[in-house]
This record gives C-alpha cells, structure tokens and sequence, in this order.
C-alpha cells in the first residue's frame, strides 16, 4: 500500500482513487489474484461508464478565418442558422449510442432557430459496431421525420463500409457524406440562397483568405503570370468591397463580438 499514491490520486482524479482503493480493498479481502481480477473488472466497468456518457460539442466558426472550434470553448464562434454541426467527444459504439441519438434530438428541440440540416463529425469514431449503425439509420429517420437531413463528416473507412454493409448508408445518402466538416459546411451553402450575415461573412473571410494566398504567391511570379496574379488581386478586392455593401444593407448586421479576430 502506497499512501502517496493513494492521497495524490485521491487530489488529482476522485474516480482513479476509487479504482485504486477498490484493488487494494479486494486484494485484502479475496487474496491477490481474485482482487487482481476484481480490480480489472471494475475498471472495465468504469470505462464503459465514462463513455457511455455522450458529450457533444456543437461547432462554430472563429470570426476572421475558417477554422471551426466547440462554441462552448470560443464564445465569439459564428453558427450558420439552420445548419448543426455536432462533434461526439467519444467514438459512436453500442454503449452510447442511444443516449448520443438522445443527445442529438435534444440540441435539435432546444435550437434558438429552426435546424433543417445536422452535421455530425465523425472524426472519434475510428471502427463502428452494428448498434452505433442502426442508430444513425434511426436518427436519420428522426430527423426526417421533422424535415431536417442528417450529414456526415470524417467518416473512416471502416466506419463507411459498416453504414453501408448495415444499409444506414443508404438511407443517409452518400452524397450526405463529406470528407471534412468544411465540405459538408460548403455543401449546406451551396444548396441554401445564403440570406443571413453569417453566410455572407463565411463566404468574405474565405475571399479575404484567397487574396492572402494570392499575395504571398505573387513574390515568385514574373511576366504574364505576374500580371495575371495582380488582375486577380484587383478582382478579389472588388469581390471584398461589394461583400461588405452587402453585409451592411442586411437587417442584421455582425456586431462588434461578431467582427472580432477580421483582419480587414
């Protein structure tokens, strides 16, 4: 029995402390190799615990360039009305995956403004089992069933095959299935007349992205090519300038909050 261990244990992780003084209490108590086994079983139970409890993060976008973060960790993140993006903090297996389904549903009844689109990033979920499946293919119908499409983003190829073995992928549709959240992000927009500042600022920070791209490769441009780039310059700074007379006549303009981290 080490104290030390035992007393440091119990101030950095209450749940690593219990494991630790459940494996002594049974060793005492059943001999070495019962508590040996006792021990691992209840770890084992703790760690489907912990995971079968879902967290969620819902994802935004850093005002000034196109990276998304959890909303909940960045207050200035910008959300496109309609469109969900939902990132599980675990990997989708039998144990979670009716309490995720659950989860998903509740941010869907609780959403500010009506969702029609949710995307799930599936960047955790390296290897799907048949239940995590079929809750997909029933979370599809769910949502269906209030006029809202479920997407997918970042899904493994193991897990791509299971949908489509199971046959959730048909039901989701593979073209609901985007490589990166950007792309799915990209699809929504493409699909929806973009009406509200925050897709308009969505579509400048990428413009203001490009020139910047543009730019830095102008330095190692000479001749046609150099002129060519400048033309371009020319044309992404009057895209810019139209993009903010437009953000300017809509009825709800960005407010400062949402213009932080905009570099021009």
């Amino acid at each position: 029995m080490d104290v030390k261990a035992l007393a440091r244990l119990a101030r950095l992780r209450r749940a690593d402390f219990l494991g630790a003084a459940v494996a002594l209490a049974a060793v005492l108590a059943f001999d070495v190799l019962p508590g040996l086994l006792i021990a691992v079983g209840v770890s084992l139970f703790l760690t489907v615990y912990r995971a079968s409890q879902p967290r969620l993060s819902e994802l935004g976008r850093v005002p000034g360039t196109l990276d998304l973060v959890a909303t909940h960790r960045e207050s200035s993140a910008i959300t496109l009305p309609g469109l969900l993006v939902i990132r599980p903090e675990e990997g989708l297996f039998f144990a979670n995956a009716t309490a995720l389904r659950d989860a998903v549903l509740a941010l869907v009844r609780d959403a500010k403004v009506p969702v029609r689109e949710v995307l799930l990033d599936l960047e955790l979920t390296e290897d799907l089992d048949v239940p995590g499946a079929d809750m997909l293919a029933g979370l599809h119908e769910d949502l269906s069933h209030r006029g809202i499409t479920l997407a997918l983003a970042r899904v493994h190829a193991p897990t791509l095959r299971l949908l489509e073995r199971t046959g959730a992928l048909a039901k989701v549709e593979r073209r609901n299935v985007h490589p990166q959240v950007s792309t799915g992000v990209e699809s929504w927009m493409a699909r929806h007349e973009s009406q509200t500042w925050q897709e308009w600022r969505l579509i400048q920070d990428g413009l203001y992205l490009v020139r910047s791209r543009v730019d830095e490769a102008g330095a190692a441009l000479h001749g046609e090519e150099r002129y060519r780039q400048e033309d371009l310059l020319i044309r992404l700074d009057e895209a810019d300038r139209r993009m903010r007379e437009l953000l300017r006549k809509l009825p709800h303009p960005p407010t400062d909050e949402d213009s932080r981290g905009s570099t021009h």
